[in-house]
């Protein structure tokens, strides 16, 4: 009985030894720019490997094997041999040296081995078709037995489509290449490997064509890709790895998906061109040193939420130290870990505390030198522990608090609230002359009586839903300091 090969292993170990006592198909395929010839090594009665051609010759006193670099221009492999066998692989070294422009490899290849591309420099564009099975790509660590890293010298390919899942067998940078501009991942891929893009200096512009898809990006997938200005993230990424976008250093513009939970450690570290960050109410956790070293940093804005955010990090790795953050904006309750200041030295002039704070940890905001202005739209004043405004450097001494009419007389009695210098009840200026005085008084009666005319500032001081005579009491109490 004929034995058949099943492990990938075992049949590129035994082609490697058979190859030249094979019998050599001629596929007589064609493609959309050249009649080309496949070559065919069975690997089983209903399956054969893609193979290169050799020839022998002699190299001093020693006969050895040499490639014919018989496959050119662009490549269509088949995915049936002439005899009908599924083509399930292609073997090492299989189009190493040759004159390729394109290649397309079909859903029915799940293998290809170690520097199966190399030295193809004309290669420009590669196409792995959509399929539901995973893609074992095979190398060994660094780049020169990378399956598609070109081998001795960078790949010179500027386009990769990718339709399915694929396995680095091997630790290698798959897709490596001075000249690759444009990554597209087709809807059938759920997971990009740790490392796949990584090191691309021209990398511009990464597509997802599904929202829905991908459910993991593991660590460094396009870490130092410095061409890459902005990306999109599909909304169903759950689990992103460590250092994913670290020294992405043109990065401007990411949005994160709303299934995400954890921001990992240095997640955007050295992402000096990134301005602004939103951080949605879906995640839970940031980790230390995410945004270190993100130099172009101005602005911060944490979602509203019920949910508690976590942030992590030390006093030499503080979250977003060296970032020359203009405006925070904090909008649900802050949990602090590793004993760090997260905003240390932040030149912010404006603090703004969102609705939903119910309490603020101590060290959430020390060392904020620079801020003049704190605005809390919290209705009742957020629980403070000791040293919230005063680790360091005490903020209450330079920065005018910003609340509610309504809330200023609780604000006022508050712990920590209390020590501010300077209150200021929004929305009592009501005749823009930056001073709350009798003038505003008088135009709140005029409004009411119907003597001034429309105007966009909004008068409902106690916020019982109309302009009346409480809000005329409220702002007289106000002015009178009561």
């Amino acid at each position: 009985m004929k034995k058949i090969l099943t492990t990938p292993f075992a049949v590129l170990s035994k082609m490697k030894t058979r190859l030249f006592f094979t019998i050599l198909l001629i596929a007589g395929s064609f493609n959309a720019a050249t009649a080309q010839n496949f070559y065919f090594s069975d690997v089983s009665d209903t399956e054969a490997f893609l193979i290169p051609i050799k020839h022998k010759h002699w190299h001093g006193e020693q006969e050895v094997d040499a490639h014919c670099h018989t496959y050119k221009g662009n490549i269509v492999i088949p995915s049936e041999t002439p005899k009908g066998k599924k083509v399930k692989g292609i073997f090492a070294e299989c189009f190493i040296d040759c004159d390729i422009t394109s290649i397309v490899i079909p859903a029915s290849v799940d293998t290809v081995g170690y520097m199966a591309f190399a030295g193809c420099r004309n290669l420009r564009k590669v196409t792995i078709e959509d399929a539901d099975t995973e893609l074992r790509l095979y190398g060994s660590y660094g780049n020169s037995y990378c399956t598609l890293s070109g081998g001795w010298g960078e790949g010179a390919y500027e386009e990769v489509y990718i339709g399915r899942n694929y396995g680095n067998m091997g630790d290698c940078q798959t897709f490596r290449s001075d000249a690759l501009k444009k990554v597209t991942i087709g809807p059938k891929v759920t997971f990009v490997p740790r490392g796949a893009f990584r090191d691309n200096p021209n990398l511009e512009e990464v597509e997802f064509l599904s929202n829905e898809a991908i459910d993991s990006i593991a660590e460094r997938a396009f870490y130092n890709c410095p061409a890459l200005t902005s990306i999109q993230l599909p909304s169903s990424v759950k689990v992103m790895g460590r250092y994913v976008f670290e020294r992405c250093t043109g990065l401007q513009q990411v949005t994160l998906p709303t299934s995400l939970s954890i921001i990992p450690q240095e997640t955007f570290r050295q992402c000096t061109a990134l301005t602004d960050i939103t951080i949605p109410a879906n995640i839970d956790s940031i980790q230390a040193g995410t945004f270190y070293l993100c130099s172009g940093l101005k602005s911060i804005f944490i979602a509203d939420g019920s949910k508690p955010l976590r942030l992590e990090g030390h006093s030499n790795n503080c979250l977003f130290q060296w970032s020359p953050l203009e405006t925070i904006y904090v909008g649900r309750n802050i949990h602090l870990w590793g004993g760090h200041h997260p905003f240390s030295n932040a030149p912010a002039k404006a603090l703004v505390i969102g609705p939903e704070v119910t309490e603020i940890w101590e060290c959430t905001y020390g060392d904020l030198k620079h801020v003049t202005d704190v605005y809390s739209h919290a209705a009742e004043p957020p629980v403070c522990q000791p040293n919230v405004f005063n680790y360091g450097f005490d903020l209450r001494t330079q920065a005018t608090l910003h609340v509610a009419p309504k809330s200023l007389s609780a604000y006022k009695k508050a712990e920590e609230w209390k020590e501010f210098f300077k209150f200021d009840p929004e929305g009592c200026n009501l005749n823009g002359d930056n001073e709350v005085n009798v003038g505003d008084v008088t135009m709140l009666v005029n409004m009411i009586l119907g003597k001034v005319e429309s105007t966009d500032v909004d008068a409902d001081l106690n916020q019982d839903g109309s302009v009346n005579v409480g809000d005329v009491t409220m702002l007289i109490n106000i002015i009178l300091g009561k």
